[in-house]
């Protein structure tokens, strides 16, 4: 028996209570009299259950729905710090690298002002001082002395010392070469302006990039020590010149013996 559009409008409202006390007794009598139509109302009810879940099935489904929901709520909320939390770091990483390179380009140009700055006055010719005695020239290997036009190489080359140390300095500026610079100390310690050259030559004498003046610019800074009245660092330079028993060994030891400094 297949139940009619009827049939199930008057058992839906009878399981909901809603049918009159006169048709729900006569609905009653006939479920259960009728086993016909009971076996009907069995199978309807249970391909009702497949179809329509229970309420307590319905409120699991949708308790789970809603743990869905906040689970992706929580991961999408998750991705998106752990996108911010990246960003940030990127920044300040970038913030960092930036401010290392500037710092790092602060500090080489602080550091080459430092000792460029007093290079810019006018620097006088001291007649005499510790070093006069010592000192000799350096001879460079690019020297023209023919050329006609005097720049701070030419006055090097000449033992205008004084006169050279403002143009060689200018050189350095404008070229980057470092050796104008080292000529510059030079000029300076033979002009008895030890505090000039002492920033440089104490760069000098540890530089990689010219390992040829490591050893001249340690002789040249004892010299400019001597000068300035450091005399506990020019015994230092000087024990370590006469202990490398190289060019300028012999004359460490001459100042050392001299000064009792040995």
């Amino acid at each position: 028996m297949t139940l009619s559009n009827a049939d199930i409008e008057l058992l839906e409202a009878y399981w909901a209570g809603e049918l009159p006390a006169q048709q729900a007794a006569v609905l009653t009598e006939r479920l259960d009299n009728d086993q016909v139509f009971r076996r009907a109302v069995v199978e309807w009810q249970k391909l009702v259950a497949v179809l329509q879940p229970d309420t307590a099935t319905l409120s699991r489904r949708q308790d789970l729905k809603a743990m869905l929901g906040a689970f992706s709520q929580a991961r999408s909320k998750a991705r998106s710090r752990k996108r911010w939390l990246w960003g940030v770091w990127v920044v300040l990483l970038l913030s960092l690298v930036a401010w290392i390179s500037i710092r790092g380009f602060l500090i080489t140009w602080i550091s080459i002002q430092g000792f460029i700055a007093p290079l810019q006055q006018p620097i006088p010719e001291k007649l005499n001082c510790f070093s006069t005695p010592f000192f000799q020239h350096f001879d460079r290997l690019d020297n023209t002395l023919s050329t006609p036009a005097l720049n701070g190489l030419q006055l090097y080359d000449r033992k205008r010392y004084a006169e050279a140390i403002v143009p060689l300095q200018e050189m350095f500026r404008s070229s980057g070469d470092s050796t104008r610079l080292f000529y510059a100390a030079l000029a300076a310690v033979g002009s008895c302006n030890p505090d000039i050259a002492i920033p440089v030559l104490e760069r000098f004498q540890y530089t990689a990039q010219w390992e040829d003046l490591r050893e001249p610019a340690h002789w040249y800074l004892a010299l400019a020590y001597g000068s300035a009245g450091r005399l506990d660092e020019m015994s230092t330079q000087l024990r370590s010149l006469a202990n490398r028993k190289g060019s300028y060994a012999d004359q460490a030891a001459v100042i050392l013996r001299e000064l009792k400094l040995n």
